[in-house]
């Protein structure tokens, strides 16, 4: 029994001590140079990215920070005699400004550039055929989020951007695809349709907004 109490008073006071910490996160970001914090989020419309933040500390009601963020996944759909596999990443880095209005609240905003790629390819065995093609999508984009960040002392350092978007204001896209063995006169007419489809694919996804959400944590010194 004892124990149990001595755990609880620990686990108290150290709940007690950083949340003491936090309280003052403006005033230890006032006293810091920079930070440099790995974090986990969605960025690029592409489900859950990692990432990395380094942080330029200019006073304690402005931050600068200079980001980069990544994600990439494989898909394989064969099913013999049809060997199909295809790829998907995409990336994302700029340079935002962070105001702080108070302790821990932020806003955010400042400039991107996002790529993102898709590739695929097809081999059908019996007939020797292969079918391949890819995606890129890129656009220079203008970010914008709200957030969090606490300090717990001249150390630990949490941030969450709770909900914010990057905007694209300048994009490009490029469709690559090709096909080859017995049956590629058969369907090349095939293929030139789903060029244009994939074209537009290409297009929309160069255009399109993303979502940010992300929770980092780091060290501030």
């Amino acid at each position: 029994m004892n124990f149990r109490i001595i755990l609880i008073s620990i686990l108290i006071n150290y709940l007690s001590y950083t949340t003491l910490k936090a309280a003052d996160s403006q005033g230890f970001r006032g006293g810091s140079k920079g930070a440099v914090l790995l974090g986990t989020g969605a960025h690029l419309g592409l489900g859950s990215d990692t990432g990395a933040e380094f942080i330029y500390v200019h006073s304690k009601e402005l931050q600068f920070n200079l980001f980069y963020w990544s994600a990439s996944s494989d898909i394989d759909l064969s099913d013999p005699p049809v060997e199909a596999k295809a790829s998907i990443n995409g990336s994302l880095i700029g340079l935002n400004g962070r105001y702080f209005p108070g302790n821990s609240f932020f806003i955010e905003g400042g400039f991107g550039y996002r790529n993102i790629g898709f590739d695929y390819e097809l081999n059908e065995s019996t007939t020797n055929t292969k079918v391949s093609g890819d995606l890129t999508a890129n656009a220079v984009t203008i970010n914008a989020a709200i957030g969090n960040q606490w300090v717990l002392g001249p150390g630990i350092v949490l941030n969450f951007n709770w909900i914010g978007a990057n905007f694209p204001i300048s994009s490009s896209s490029k469709t690559n695809s090709k096909i080859e063995g017995a049956l590629a006169e058969n369907l090349s007419q095939a293929l030139s349709d789903s060029d244009a489809e994939f074209e537009d694919l290409s297009v929309a996804t160069s255009k399109s907004s993303s979502p940010i959400i992300s929770a980092s944590i780091g060290w501030m010194f």
